[in-house]
């Protein structure tokens, strides 16, 4: 089974137990002249959950009556995913954009990529940009004229989207300087990128550290940020030598046990932060399964 697969599989069951708990509640003894367009919305959730789609659709409808704009999104949903008509879809698409719902424009504009129509898919992200300031709009926008090599459009956008503290708006700054060798501005995007990032989980965490590492830039800024992230003393060190253990490969050897085989023999160390494995499953890694260190990645757009 693949990841993806494990996945959907895992949101089927969460959704099959969340739809049983909620098979026999009486959706009718919620409603009086006091029910808000929230409570309503609520409503229609719970009525999907029991295939009620009538019921989804009345509730939707009152809680729009009751001026709860955020349903319009939900209900545009509601036609593209359960009547399947497109028509409404759009519709109500464009009336959440009337009222301010952010989401119209960026749903909107994700239906027209679908469809291949780039001039509607860029006229409604740059809607989410202009009249809501939506991040995601302004994402997709950096992404797609990045592809297009369109370097000032790509620069506008993820600028835009840095401004707004999107460490991965920062990052692909960074990696577009790179490619266009522009070391000065890569550097000052990479580091920003890494001021902001609270965790070492995030994607972007082993491109920023090895890039910077590896080309031996600030490296006492490098080592403030691992520490502050809350990297341990050791590995922060393992990191700090990541540039010296490269340059022992490959005859630096140690005779101990492969942590992935289990043989003990002569361990080879491995690309990454200095981390040993037999010859047998050094030439079979693409990818450090301790570190995760991948050697062939160069950085790219996240």
């Amino acid at each position: 089974m693949s990841s993806s697969q494990a996945v959907d599989l895992l949101n089927d069951l969460l959704y099959g137990i969340l739809a049983s708990s909620y098979s026999n509640y009486n959706l009718e003894t919620e409603i009086n002249e006091s029910t808000t367009g929230e409570k309503y919305l609520d409503l229609a959730s719970i009525a999907m959950l029991q295939m009620n789609y009538a019921k989804a659709k009345k509730f939707l409808e009152k809680a729009i009556e009751k001026n709860h704009y955020p349903a319009m999104i939900a209900f545009a949903k509601y036609y593209d995913q359960y009547e399947h008509n497109e028509d409404q879809m759009k519709k109500w698409y464009l009336k959440a954009i009337k009222h301010n719902q952010k989401d119209g424009a960026y749903f909107l504009a994700k239906y027209y990529q679908e469809k291949g129509n780039d001039e509607l898919m860029l006229k409604y992200l740059k809607i989410g940009v202009e009249k809501f300031g939506d991040l995601d709009s302004m994402m997709q926008l950096g992404k797609y004229y990045y592809e297009k090599k369109d370097n000032e459009n790509t620069v506008k956008y993820y600028t835009l989207a840095a401004e707004k503290g999107s460490s991965s708006a920062m990052y692909n700054l960074g990696v577009h300087y790179m490619k266009q060798n522009n070391t000065e501005e890569f550097i000052k995007y990479f580091k920003a990128a890494l001021l902001t990032l609270e965790t070492h989980k995030s994607p972007i965490f082993n491109p920023i550290i090895f890039t910077l590492i590896e080309n031996e830039i600030d490296l006492k800024y490098v080592q403030e940020n691992l520490t502050r992230i809350g990297v341990t003393n050791e590995k922060v060190s393992s990191m700090m030598q990541y540039k010296t253990n490269k340059s022992k490969l490959p005859n630096y050897k140690v005779h101990e046990e492969c942590t992935i085989c289990c043989e003990t023999t002569d361990l080879q160390m491995y690309d990454c932060l200095g981390h040993h494995f037999c010859l047998g499953c050094t030439v079979k890694l693409t990818k450090c399964p301790i570190c995760k260190y991948d050697k062939n990645v160069i950085p790219e757009l996240v």
